[in-house]
């Protein structure tokens, strides 16, 4: 097969990847996967050689979601790539009261294009599931109709640390992150009445992206997915 110019400058350039070397190919959908050999071309490898079909990984273990309040779009895409990276199996702008304006459907194409790139700088093979921007009430719609856990991140003394918060046995945990000034209080008694927990971090303030990341890592590796 071969590759399109900025697939061979990424093979070649960034992954410094040569002629002879082998790499693993997934479909975007994950349903098949082959292994394969570089092949010469000008610029960078151009092409390869497919040496044998691979059977697909299974997803691993209990899904985590991450819904993030929408922020500047530099922050949001940010925290996309890197919570891709992590391996967050679903990644969704929250609409709140307080966050930013929401991102229009221009921005979706923007979102694959990120979450394709980290998944082949950490050689990931399933893309996360970007819906577009959810409402309060779609998360807890979804979380409820799976048998999850919902998580809301808030600074709240009464609240656990997310370290030590009981995270169910089956189902994903879908985070909710609120924006900079938090959720409103009418988000906060919503998610309250729906039986969502809250928790919290110890420590310093986070800013709500690295609140985003710092929650799935740590819902991960308890997970052990990390």
């Amino acid at each position: 097969m071969r590759f399109l110019p900025a697939q061979s400058h990424y093979l070649g350039r960034v992954l410094r990847l040569e002629a002879g070397d082998e790499l693993v190919l997934v479909t975007r959908d994950a349903t098949a996967v082959w292994g394969a050999r570089l092949g010469a071309g000008k610029g960078g490898p151009s092409e390869a050689t497919i040496v044998d079909e691979r059977t697909v990984p299974p997803p691993a273990g209990r899904a985590v979601r991450l819904y993030l309040a929408s922020l500047k779009s530099d922050r949001m895409e940010w925290a996309l790539q890197k919570a891709v990276e992590l391996g967050v199996d679903s990644f969704q702008p929250l609409a709140t009261r307080h966050c930013v304006k929401v991102p229009g459907r221009s921005a979706q194409q923007r979102e694959l294009s990120i979450a394709e790139n980290a998944c082949q700088q950490c050689g990931r093979y399933r893309l996360p599931e970007l819906g577009g921007t959810a409402t309060l009430d779609q998360a807890l719609e979804r979380t409820r109709s799976e048998g999850g856990r919902l998580v809301a991140l808030h600074p709240d003394p009464a609240a656990p640390a997310l370290r030590e918060l009981d995270l169910g046995e089956a189902g994903p945990v879908a985070l909710v992150i609120g924006p900079e000034g938090g959720l409103a209080a009418e988000e906060l008694a919503r998610l309250d009445s729906e039986g969502a927990a809250r928790a919290r971090f110890d420590g310093n303030i986070l800013r709500a992206e690295t609140a985003a990341l710092a929650a799935a890592t740590l819902v991960l590796a308890r997970l052990g997915r990390l």
